[in-house]
C-alpha cells in the first residue's frame, strides 16, 4: 500500500503552533531554494531533530502528515543536531503501517560521527540484525555507509557505499529503493547502486533512530534530520534535498 499524504504540500503546512515562529525565523532562502523546499511526494516520517527541543519531556513529535511521536532515550538537543552518546540514546517511533514500505523507499539523514571504529547506526526497522529487519541505513566500522533490506526478516542483504567517512565532518546520506535498484548517495552524488529484485520485509519492529533494537549498532555522533519515504527519490530530487538542507550543516 503508498502513504503519500505530504503529496503537494510544503513541510510547513505540518509545522505545529508553538514552532511555527522558530521555522518563520529561519526561513531565509539558501543556495537560491527555499531551506523547507525539500520533496515531499512519498514524504511519511520527518524529524528535524535541530527544531525538537522536547523541553525536558521524552517525546517528540515528527513534522509531516502522520505526526509520529518520538520517545527519546538521551539523545541531547543542539540548537543543530541531537548528540548520540554510543551506549543507549535512542528514538524509538511505533510501528506502523505507513512504515510497512515494500517496493519503493527513501531514508535520508544529516549525520556527524563523533568517533570511528564501530558498528553506526543512523535508522533502522529492525528488532536486532538478525531478526524482524525490514530496511537499515548505517555506518559499519569501516566507516563505509551501507543500506541494508531483507526479504525475509532475518537475512539483511547489504549495499556498501565503499566510501570511508571521516569523523567530525558532517554528511548528508541517502539511500533508495525502487524494486530492484538500490543506490546510496553521499552528499547528493551516487555512490554505489546495484539489483535486489526483492520485496521488503513487512515486520513488527518499531523504527529506531540512533540504534537498533538491543542497543547495537549505537550511534557515537549527531544526528540533525531524518526523513523516510514511500518513494524512491530520483538523482535529482535526492540533490535538490541536499542542497536545501545542506546550509544548516556548513
Amino acid at each position: 500500500m503508498s502513504y503519500s499524504r505530504s503529496n503537494g504540500q510544503s513541510v510547513l503546512d505540518y509545522v505545529p503552533p508553538h514552532l511555527k515562529s522558530f521555522f518563520r525565523d529561519k526561513r531565509d532562502r539558501h543556495n537560491g531554494l527555499d531551506p523547507y523546499g525539500f520533496m515531499t511526494r512519498g514524504l511519511v516520517l520527518y524529524f528535524p531533530l535541530w527544531a525538537l527541543n522536547n523541553g525536558g519531556t521524552n517525546s517528540i513529535q515528527s513534522i509531516d502528515a502522520y505526526r509520529r511521536t518520538g520517545t527519546i532515550t538521551g539523545a541531547l538537543w543542539r540548537p543543530t543536531h541531537r548528540l548520540f552518546d554510543a551506549s543507549d540514546d535512542k528514538i524509538v517511533i511505533p510501528d506502523h503501517a505507513s512504515l510497512d514500505i515494500t517496493q519503493e523507499l527513501t531514508l535520508e539523514g544529516w549525520v556527524k560521527l563523533l568517533n570511528t571504529g564501530g558498528n553506526n547506526s543512523i535508522m533502522g526497522k529492525a528488532a536486532t540484525i538478525w531478526t524482524q529487519v525490514s530496511y537499515i541505513l548505517e555506518i559499519q566500522n569501516n566507516e563505509h555507509p551501507v543500506f541494508a533490506t531483507s526479504t525475509d526478516g532475518s537475512t539483511p542483504s547489504n549495499l556498501d557505499a565503499s566510501v570511508t567517512l571521516s569523523a567530525n565532518t558532517w554528511y548528508h546520506l541517502c539511500a533508495t529503493f525502487s524494486k530492484p535498484a538500490r543506490v546510496i548517495y553521499i552528499d547528493g552524488v551516487a555512490k554505489a547502486n546495484d539489483s535486489w529484485n526483492f520485496d521488503i520485509h513487512i515486520g513488527t519492529s518499531d523504527l529506531y533512530i540512533g540504534k537498533y533494537a538491543g542497543d547495537s549498532a549505537t550511534l557515537d555522533g549527531h544526528i540533525g534530520e531524518v526523513r523516510v519515504y514511500s518513494h524512491a527519490l530520483s538523482a535529482a530530487e535526492v540533490l535538490h534535498n541536499y542542497n536545501a538542507t545542506s546550509w544548516r550543516y556548513q
